[in-house]
């Protein structure tokens, strides 16, 4: 039997933020900035930290491209601070071994507790009186 990989759902990119270093003197320029980056393919959105000098990018982008883009449609440089694509895949592997680690042990602590109950008895004991 054939098996079709047409109605497998492939699972969409991830978005990642990347932070770029802009030199930027006023609002204008900031608004400028943004302007021309959200028309760059895969990006989400923007936003612009004049004080900082940062743009944060969101998308479904590269760093490396994402920088270059934004030094030819701007002609200012740039300079990339943060990727935290990496980040985030560590995180959630981080939270996988977590949950796998919790499910282990609370089964461990399941079947402990069937075998003091084999070993020790019941519990507790119920006694039941009929009055005539």
């Amino acid at each position: 039997m054939e098996v079709s990989t047409m109605f497998c759902p492939l699972q969409p990119p991830p978005v990642i933020t990347v932070v770029l270093n802009v030199q930027m003197h006023c609002d204008a320029c900031a608004q400028a900035l943004q302007k021309r980056i959200r028309k760059i393919k895969g990006v989400e959105s923007v936003t612009t930290d004049l004080v900082k000098n940062q743009v944060v990018v969101k998308g479904v982008i590269d760093s490396e491209k994402i920088a270059n883009d934004v030094y030819k449609r701007t002609g200012k440089q740039v300079s990339v601070v943060k990727n935290e694509e990496k980040k985030e895949e560590a995180e959630k592997k981080e939270e996988e071994k977590k949950d796998k680690e919790e499910k282990k042990q609370g089964e461990a602590e399941e079947s402990k507790g069937e075998d003091d109950l084999l070993e020790n008895g019941p519990i507790a004991t119920v006694f039941v009186a009929t009055v005539i």
